[in-house]
């Protein structure tokens, strides 16, 4: 469903929803919208109960998709009505609203509702909530906690054992660890966009500790998704709470191929030895990494669940944490580098003999260095630093030399990784002329 903003016009769209709060799912790019949203306790709407106001728009080129533009949560668990209303930007003077044109449009993919079961409910075991409530409780899925990922990061904003002078080792949150050569630094996550969620290019990581008291949870799951559509590896390792013992026993410590833009949950307690370990110390540590440069890998949620108990948790950075995250970069970085050409080519694709050559060359962010070989075996060592795509998916290399031989000529370029492996090779042919 899509609504198109009017210059100075108001459109909008509606819904109403019974539960705590709500996610809205759009996307975000250069053509989106100036959107405010309004949350009404009445049909009339006479009762304002929350607003928030968002500039839809990516501050890169790429479109994103499934995003949740809007989040509200912590409402009274009663019905609740919405309304959001789409303009052009040219009706906000602020500058950071400059820059789209006018009549942006909001795409309105859908909307995720929170806890719209009544958790009182289960005292009346034969109304419809009732009953829908002791089969979610029997599942271990009854009045879940959910949890923002990208607000926990945020809060931690970096690990500092000055932060908290009760306890100096810990502080709440997550840590974010980064190995990309432009590395994104945290504060962008503020400025990305509108979006409720973390992105990880390859050469990223997060990692928190999972703390319970007495009460184990019954499940705690991690929203995983693709954020630009494209298959992305996501790595989830879960470590023990001791320096010297490594989770998985035998290897757990799954990759996913995400593929799906709508996010789906990951169980971290998806084996024995896991749910072993988390109850006998009552913490577990998680590590999260994108394990390849084809995708953006988006985290949206932590969701901890319980069945009849409930208890508390808490996610917290610690030192440990930053080293095994860190400890996760490294291992992927060492053991399964991507080089990989993606595209190598002239341009233009003739030239005249004695004037310069353009070979242009996409890579993997993990290529270091690249080979350029003509027939006859005469070869140039390109280390020169290449240019990061703005999307931070790949390398672009420049090599130019003179070109003295006439007709075509073909040239096989070799990527190599930081520790001097090679990779797939690929050609490139140019024509030479006299004139």
């Amino acid at each position: 469903y899509v609504v198109t903003g009017q210059g100075s016009t108001k459109t909008t769209a509606n819904f109403s929803f019974t539960g705590t709060g709500f996610d809205i799912i759009s996307r975000t790019g250069n053509d989106e919208g100036f959107i405010r949203v309004s949350v009404y306790s009445d049909a009339g709407k006479t009762n304002l109960e929350k607003r928030v106001t968002v500039l839809n728009k990516s501050e890169s080129d790429l479109t994103l998709y499934q995003i949740p533009v809007v989040s509200v949560e912590d409402l009274s668990q009663d019905t609740h009505y919405v309304e959001i209303g789409v303009s052009a930007p040219k009706e906000s003077t602020s500058p950071e609203y400059t820059g789209l044109e006018n009549n942006g449009q909001f795409h309105f993919d859908a909307v995720r509702i929170y806890n719209p079961l009544n958790a009182s409910a289960s005292a009346s075991a034969t109304s419809d909530e009732g009953i829908a409530y002791a089969a979610y409780t029997a599942d271990g899925e009854a009045t879940p906690s959910i949890s923002e990922v990208r607000n926990m990061l945020i809060a931690a904003n970096t690990f500092d054992e000055s932060a908290n002078t009760s306890d100096p080792d810990y502080v709440e949150g997550v840590s974010f660890i980064d190995r990309t050569q432009e590395g994104a630094t945290l504060a962008e996550y503020k400025t990305i966009g509108p979006n409720n969620e973390v992105y990880l290019t390859s050469g990223q990581a997060i990692g928190f500790k999972v703390q319970v008291d007495d009460a184990l949870p019954a499940s705690i799951d991690l929203g995983l998704k693709s954020a630009d559509g494209n298959p992305v590896t996501a790595n989830i390792a879960v470590w023990s709470d001791t320096s010297d013992t490594t989770y998985p026993e035998e290897g757990y410590g799954a990759d996913y191929t995400i593929e799906s833009s709508t996010a789906q949950f990951y169980n971290l307690m998806g084996t024995n030895t896991v749910s072993t370990v988390f109850a006998d110390q009552k913490a577990i540590y998680v590590t999260v990494s994108n394990q390849n440069d084809k995708g953006i890998l988006s985290i949206t949620d932590l969701k901890v669940a319980y069945g009849t108990d409930t208890g508390s948790v808490q996610i917290l950075s610690d030192p440990m944490v930053v080293e095994r995250t860190i400890e996760t970069v490294d291992d992927a970085a060492t053991a399964g580098d991507d080089l990989t050409i993606y595209s190598a080519e002239f341009t233009p694709a003739t030239v005249k003999r004695n004037k310069t050559a353009t070979l242009t060359v996409e890579t993997s962010t993990a290529v270091e260095s690249l080979t350029v070989q003509n027939s006859s075996g005469s070869k140039m060592n390109i280390t020169s630093e290449a240019v990061m795509s703005e999307d931070k998916t790949k390398k672009i290399w420049t090599v130019t030399f003179k070109a003295t031989a006439t007709g075509n000529q073909t040239y096989t370029v070799t990527p190599y990784g930081a520790d001097e492996t090679a990779g797939t090779s690929a050609t490139a042919t140019i024509k030479v002329t006299v004139r």
